[in-house]
């Protein structure tokens, strides 16, 4: 079975308006069948979201309004749940891989996963997510911490049956920088992690305490993605 993350587009009634809108959905796609819808945004986050699509439409965002813009879209073996990044959203969302029930939501206003107050945020414009063992590993785009604005790395440790979520890991380039668009983060078997900074041009490795070992940076202009780590070439 292949799972894709798709679009869906459609006219919604908001505050009394019709408009255009545009969010994200999960697509199973059999080997020798036909694909089949098995979760949406629209179904499980509309009520959850529609303050931040309010807020959307009065920032004057282009229609049709994309409201979560999914990214990335991962699998987590240990528990059969697909991982989904809604970067619009601020929210990273586990489901059942079986049923398509939405298991949790962390981040944003549709947060399922309580997260304490001295923890503060643990998702910020996030672009990737990897299933890591009782945790997981998002890049997020836009992260204040220390007051520095710069993209991170970020390990989050789950408790789902315990609804709550905390920080486990994080790292960052000393001299970083926040993309705009893209970027990744990748855990090696090491333990180290690979970090790609989408427009910054820059593509890093991380060791466990979360510091910088190297760096490549490109020539201006080049946009580093997503990056995972190959073992072999043969």
């Amino acid at each position: 079975m292949t799972y894709l993350l798709g679009h869906e587009t459609y006219e919604a009634d908001v505050d009394g308006e019709s408009i255009a809108m545009v969010s994200d959905t999960v697509i199973a796609l059999p080997v020798d069948g036909e694909p089949v819808e098995i979760w949406s945004a629209r179904e499980s986050l509309w009520d959850d979201l529609y303050p931040v699509i309010l807020q959307m439409l009065e920032q004057g965002q282009e229609r049709p309004l994309d409201w979560t813009h999914g990214t990335t879209i991962a699998f987590d073996e240990r528990n059969d749940r697909l991982l989904v990044t809604l970067t619009k959203a601020n929210s990273v969302v586990g489901i059942n891989r079986l049923t398509g029930v939405t298991s949790w939501v962390l981040g944003g206003n549709a947060s399922t996963l309580t997260v304490g107050v001295e923890q503060g945020t643990l998702v910020a414009v996030p672009h990737s997510i990897q299933a890591l063992d009782g945790s997981v590993l998002l890049f997020n785009q836009q992260f204040d911490r220390d007051g520095e604005h710069c993209g991170e790395a970020t390990e989050v440790a789950l408790d789902v049956p315990d609804s709550s979520a905390s920080l486990a890991w994080w790292g960052r380039e000393p001299d970083c920088g926040a993309p705009d668009i893209m970027g990744s983060a990748y855990r090696m078997l090491d333990g180290g992690t690979l970090m790609a900074g989408g427009t910054l041009g820059r593509l890093s490795w991380l060791d466990t305490q979360g510091e910088q070992v190297w760096r490549l940076e490109a020539e201006l202009g080049t946009t580093f993605g997503g990056t995972s780590h190959v073992a072999d070439f043969h």
